[in-house]
């Protein structure tokens, strides 16, 4: 962040300076100097030069003293006054940097542009930083460089002229040899043959590293198979190559016959384009990465990160909508007669897996689970696996960046309205970003689970499936114990015979007997582990675990109920999930950062929640409100096409089923802050349109899970929305969820938090 250059409102002084500071130097700020002969050393404040200074050039030499723990190095030109000005910044630390920002009151400051340092820089050493203003145009160069580290336009300058100063931070800098002045004619000619350019570091010789990563890619090798049920990772290095690097005979499903010799190796899980969501990557999100000149959240080093990532893959991310991935995969004899899934937890955003050259599953969005049967198709021996993504599936929106409402302060264009939902995630978002995984059983196996938690004990829908193409009758028992310290809560129950269907399921409602649990909170985190068990003649067939927590989260007139008592929604958002979704050291330390600072809720904004977010916020103590995939949906005109509101519906809905045991989700939100109800006042058959929609989501949303509130949108007030209330939600008898979410913010709705 670029925090330094606090220029005071203080009183202004003239101060005698070195021979190597021409001209007449004032002091702004409680700036502390210390005069040699050829330098003059500051601190907690500035010297300028307030001779006009407008297209020209100020180059100055710095340096901090050797035993300093980190490099603060700042300048500014275009001081009008000790309020604006264009201040830059040479920055060791924690993110060592070159930035350049418009400093001014009342809301215009305005941060231009950063270049991350490769190395450095050092205390001790002296720096050399030039500035170079045209116009609205700046250039920032380091040292002898001839191409500069920042190049920015600034196209809402407001002033155009002003003086010079050195200092500005609060630790000690040393500073000699200031210089400026206008630009000569063969300056200005170098400036602007720059043009767009800027200081790159030497390139990589990208085929070589992408050699001796094919070269050290393994096959996954399983020597031995789990012998009842089990999860096998199929996370780590797979084969990637883009469609436009493809032959045109290239037949990449294929399971014989290909060589991949010349692919590229990608990490799975990750995108392979740039994942900063809303407000991580502001100011131009990462359509700027490349330059890095606008690209910009709260962490400088977390867009670096970003952009070393995907520029470190050894194909043009930039270019590439789509591509291929494969995984070769060695397997026992013992898969023969087993039941298989091949499972991807998420993939960005329309994909076709192939196993051994036959198609076995495909998917459009970007956030359900892909479950894909492979148990006719895998093989003992050497399998491949062939999964084909296009990351960038929705054809130019005629008039894609026409402005159809403002959300808050995020303006909602109609390419965001048409697109495949996908969260405040970046548009291109692309590639298998969940974990992936195949999950060996018997062809009799339990299935999908819900349990239903009371306070004293639980009901649970338990899914029976056969494999087989004969029936089969098998025994189903349970048991629940403690998750962490595996104490029983219920022994074994008397087992029930089932009957299954060949090549069926059959859904088996088991209900518990009165138990006494330690109830789940934020405040107790307690988790238990139900046991399910099948049996057929004196043989275990299968075992699943099933994870939960004995709580109720409930509405009583005004009050929200958690475990039967009022609780207050005391929160905050949003979390780093959009940054680093599969991170589970991450997500644990943050929820326990999080309760420290006694946030108890959350919601899932910007993208749902990932397992290993729920997981962390089930075990750390942590409420969270389930919010949507398409945030903004239907804000303004006609809802989107009935194709892609059939993805959304289809894929939201399935999220519901996958997270719907974890007992930190207290509630689901359709989406982020739809507010047609606002928008669409004065049109009610279009108002009415919409609310169809809405209605049928909730709807649904009940069938997958009767046992949660639900809030129609983020902002959804019924009192702020009389009209859709009186004229269409009440005589349409539509659903309109359980909870009135004022959704105001300091500072965006609201000058303070007494006006809530």
């Amino acid at each position: 962040m670029l925090v330094s250059c606090v220029f005071l409102r203080s009183a202004v002084a003239d101060v005698a300076m070195p021979a190597a500071f021409p001209g007449k130097w004032v002091t702004i700020g409680r700036a502390l100097l210390t005069a040699h002969a050829e330098s003059v050393t500051i601190a907690n404040g500035s010297v300028a030069n307030m001779a006009p200074f407008g297209d020209g050039e100020f180059t100055f030499r710095a340096r901090m003293p050797a035993n300093a723990d980190q490099v603060q190095i700042w300048g500014a030109v275009r001081v009008k006054d000790d309020l604006h000005r264009y201040v830059v910044g040479l920055r060791g630390g924690r993110e060592p940097e070159v930035s350049f920002a418009r400093y001014s009151p009342d809301a215009t400051a305005k941060f231009l542009g950063f270049a991350p340092l490769d190395v450095g820089p050092t205390p001790g050493h002296w720096y050399t930083v030039r500035v170079v203003a045209v116009g609205q145009r700046f250039h920032v160069y380091l040292n002898d460089e001839v191409l500069p580290r920042i190049n920015v336009e600034d196209r809402t300058a407001f002033w155009t002229e002003g003086g010079v100063a050195v200092g500005g931070g609060w630790l000690p800098t040393e500073f000699r040899d200031v210089k400026f002045g206008p630009l000569t004619d063969a300056a200005l000619t170098a400036f602007n043959s720059v043009k767009d350019q800027v200081w790159a570091p030497p390139s990589v010789d990208k085929d070589a590293v992408r050699r001796s990563q094919r070269a050290a890619y393994v096959p996954i090798r399983i020597e031995q198979l789990p012998p009842v049920r089990g999860e096998i990772s199929l996370d780590g290095n797979w084969l990637f190559m883009p469609d436009q690097d493809l032959g045109d005979a290239t037949l990449p499903q294929a399971a014989a016959g290909l060589s991949d010799q010349d692919w590229h190796v990608i990490a799975v899980p990750s995108f392979w384009t740039p994942f900063l969501g809303w407000l991580h990557g502001e100011s131009g999100g990462l359509a700027d990465l490349q330059g890095l000149s606008a690209a910009r959240g709260p962490s400088d080093a977390l867009v670096v990160g970003e952009r070393t990532r995907v520029d470190a893959q050894t194909f043009d991310w930039r270019r590439t909508k789509s591509g291929w991935y494969r995984q070769h995969l060695d397997l026992p004899a013992g898969v023969s007669g087993r039941q298989v899934h091949l499972v991807f937890d998420a993939v960005a955003k329309i994909t076709e897996v192939f196993l051994n050259g036959q198609k076995v599953g495909s998917n459009i969005g970007m956030f359900g689970q892909i479950d894909c049967d492979v148990s006719r198709v895998i093989q003992p021996g050497q399998n491949v696996i062939a999964v084909h993504v296009v990351g960038q599936p929705i054809a130019r929106v005629p008039d894609a960046d026409k402005v159809q409402g403002t959300a808050v302060s995020v303006q909602v264009t109609n390419a965001m309205l048409r697109s495949l939902p996908h969260g405040m995630a970046p548009d291109d978002s692309s590639g298998i970003w969940q974990p992936v995984r195949l999950v060996v059983t018997n062809p009799v196996r339990v299935g999908d689970v819900f349990v239903q938690p009371r306070l004293d004990g639980a009901t649970a829908d338990v899914e029976l499936a056969n494999g087989d193409a004969q029936p089969r009758t098998i025994r189903l028992s349970y048991s629940i114990e403690g998750a962490k310290d595996h104490k029983t809560l219920l022994a074994d129950t008397p087992a029930q015979s089932v009957t299954i269907p060949g090549d069926s399921s059959v859904t088996v409602k088991i209900t518990t007997p009165e138990l006494q649990p330690k109830l789940w909170s934020p405040q107790t985190p307690n988790l238990y582990t139900l046991n399910l068990k099948l049996a057929e003649g004196g043989a275990t067939v299968d075992q699943k675990p099933i994870r939960f927590g004995f709580r109720t989260f409930t509405i009583s007139g005004e009050r929200f109920l958690l475990n039967g008592k009022p609780y207050w929604l005391r929160g905050g958002n949003h979390f780093p999930a959009t940054l680093r979704p599969n991170d589970a050291a991450l997500a644990h330390r943050f929820i326990q950062l999080a309760r420290e600072g006694n946030v108890e809720v959350t919601r899932s904004h910007a993208i749902p929640f990932t397992q290993t977010w729920l997981d962390a916020a089930d075990e750390e103590g942590m409420g969270v409100s389930f919010e949507g995939t398409w945030p903004w949906l239907m804000l303004q005109g006609e809802p989107p096409s009935s194709d892609l509101l059939k993805v959304w519906h289809d894929e939201f809905a399935s999220l519901l089923r996958t997270n719907r045991n974890h007992p930190s989700i207290l509630f689901w939100t359709v989406n982020n802050e739809m507010n047609f109800a606002n928008f669409d006042r004065n049109n009610l058959p279009l108002m009415k349109r919409k609310w169809e929609v809405l209605d049928n989501m909730i709807r649904t949303m009940r069938q997958v899970d009767a046992t949660r509130p639900i809030s129609a949108y983020s902002g959804y007030h019924r009192s702020d929305t009389q009209t859709s209330l009186t004229d269409v939600v009440i005589p349409n008898q539509f659903d309109d969820g359980d909870i009135d979410d004022v959704h105001r913010y300091n500072g965006w709705y609201n000058p303070t938090f007494f006006h809530l």
